[in-house]
């Protein structure tokens, strides 16, 4: 009896031949070739450096992987104003996906910007100039590259104490919209079903400050609820103000439990 041949499945998306590897790779450097004369095309002489970053800069990329680059425009030589900037970021985004679904631009860097955070150390910028592979540089790119190599350029004193700083109030922050998405939602389920009763038994949705008063008058004295759950409401709707207007700073899982 013959033998079933056998078939290897892959992962869908996955190039597990060099020569598959080879073919991709070199219809992304196309793509990126089509990307650069088209942006040059229009936008020539304020583009100071167009940079490949991502999987396919450091060669990690799969069949649908994305085409990441960043373009620095020097704003050193033209005003560059916030009309003149949003319309080229628009004509980038559309350059993009012109060459290919899979390109996506990021927002373009001033000079000025770019410098700023290469001299701050900020580490998104380390890691784009790190792994960022220039298409195109006007002796931008590539000396910085060169400079973080020989460690030349380090994160200063300034930036590291930044980051530091940065830590505990982006938790305080998280916490605050924490808080404030409980107590918002635990508000909405309770004053969407009270309304939606009263709106079941024909009567107009009042107003978020009215409902608990037109449960009491409607639904209530008829007995259909108990005084206990409009209560609630009137509690979460007293709650939702206090956190507004920052009277409650923090609230416990106890209390979220509660509501």
């Amino acid at each position: 009896m013959p033998r079933k041949k056998t078939v290897k499945k892959t992962k869908k998306g996955t190039l597990d031949t060099p020569e598959q590897l080879d073919k991709e790779k070199s219809k992304r450097v196309q793509v990126l070739k089509k990307f650069t004369k088209e942006a040059l095309k229009k936008y020539g002489p304020v583009i100071r450096s167009i940079v490949l970053f991502g999987s396919t800069a450091r060669g990690g990329f799969k069949k649908h992987s994305d085409i990441d680059v960043f373009v620095i425009i020097d704003d050193t030589r033209t005003k560059i104003t916030p009309i003149f900037r949003e319309q080229l970021e628009d004509d980038l985004e559309r350059i993009a996906k012109s060459c290919s679904k899979n390109m996506s631009v990021q927002q373009p860097y001033m000079l000025t910007e770019f410098w700023r955070l290469v001299r701050e150390g900020h580490p998104i910028v380390f890691n784009f100039i790190r792994e960022g592979v220039p298409v195109f540089d006007k002796d931008i790119f590539l000396p910085i590259k060169r400079l973080l190599q020989m460690g030349e350029i380090r994160p200063s004193q300034e930036a590291v104490e930044k980051f530091i700083e940065r830590g505990p109030k982006r938790i305080k922050r998280v916490e605050n919209a924490k808080m404030y998405m409980v107590v918002e939602d635990c508000y909405y389920a309770m004053l969407e079903s009270a309304q939606a009763v009263l709106m079941f038994m024909g009567k107009i949705p009042p107003r978020p400050s009215d409902a608990a008063e037109s449960l009491r008058k409607d639904v209530v004295k008829m007995k259909l609820v108990s005084e206990k759950y409009v209560q609630y409401l009137d509690d979460v709707i007293t709650l939702r103000k206090k956190v507004e207007h920052k009277e409650i700073k923090s609230i416990s899982g106890a209390e979220v439990d509660e509501w």
